[in-house]
């Protein structure tokens, strides 16, 4: 898995924040109710939500192996990132705005492509 595909990985997860985004739930459904990220009538995300949801379609399309190593990816750009060992506790602290949710999207992407950044090992 090259550094394109983890931060194809990111701009995908990226994507599903701008449609919408929430706290205090992986997901939401249109009412509002807590759903899981990979459901079909998931129509809005948190960050650890979003990247739920786009590690379940890779699954599908690509296999277990390469979902897992790009979701690795990821999660290690975005540990360069935000400021907490929580994906969760970081997307529902007071204050957070969707934006700022986007921006750490972002910049964990622009970080894909940067030889500095440690990637994790490969899964066997």
């Amino acid at each position: 898995m090259g550094s394109n595909d983890a931060r194809r990985f990111l701009v995908d997860a990226r994507s599903l924040i701008e449609l919408s985004w929430t706290q205090e739930a992986e997901a939401r459904a249109a009412d509002g109710s807590p759903i899981d990220p990979w459901s079909a009538d998931a129509v809005s995300w948190s960050l650890l939500g979003a990247l739920v949801a786009v590690y379940d379609r890779l699954f599908w399309s690509d296999g277990q192996a390469r979902a897992l190593q790009a979701l690795a990816s990821a999660c290690v750009l975005l540990a360069e990132i935000l400021d907490s060992d929580s994906l969760s506790a970081w997307n529902d602290a007071d204050g957070r705005t969707r934006a700022d949710v986007l921006t750490a999207f972002e910049k964990a992407a622009s970080l894909a492509s940067s030889p500095a950044v440690p990637r994790p090992q490969a899964i066997n």
